[in-house]
């Protein structure tokens, strides 16, 4: 896909470690704190619960610009939401996020770590 090809284009000469803070805690962290702990509180507010992670999680979806993909992030935005719900702790999907992220990402650039 062109997420892969972006990551080993870019980072296939930077150290594991940059790669994972950049490309998995870095965006884990910011995308958590703003879709869930700001975003996605300010419009369940507004709209009620069910509206409101519906809405968070299409805008999640669209953050990260890949049409082709949007569906899957839509449902990973909504099950972050509810886990974030469910456990009353921002740092829950912050980390089910950087998880993601990180091992999708370890297994990009596997042919490049050996």
């Amino acid at each position: 896909t062109s997420a892969e090809a972006a990551i080993r284009g870019t980072f296939s000469q930077v150290p594991w470690l940059v790669t994972l803070l950049a490309v998995a805690v870095g965006p884990g962290l910011v995308e958590e704190i703003f879709c869930r702990g700001f975003l996605g509180r300010g419009l369940c507010g507004r709209y009620g619960l069910g509206w409101g992670v519906l809405l968070t999680s299409v805008l999640f979806a669209a953050l990260h610009l890949s049409p082709s993909q949007a569906f899957v992030m839509t449902l990973m935005g909504a099950y972050l939401h509810f886990v974030y719900i469910a456990s009353r702790s921002i740092w829950v999907p912050v980390v089910l996020h950087l998880l993601n992220n990180g091992i999708a990402t370890l297994i990009i650039l596997s042919p490049d770590l050996q």
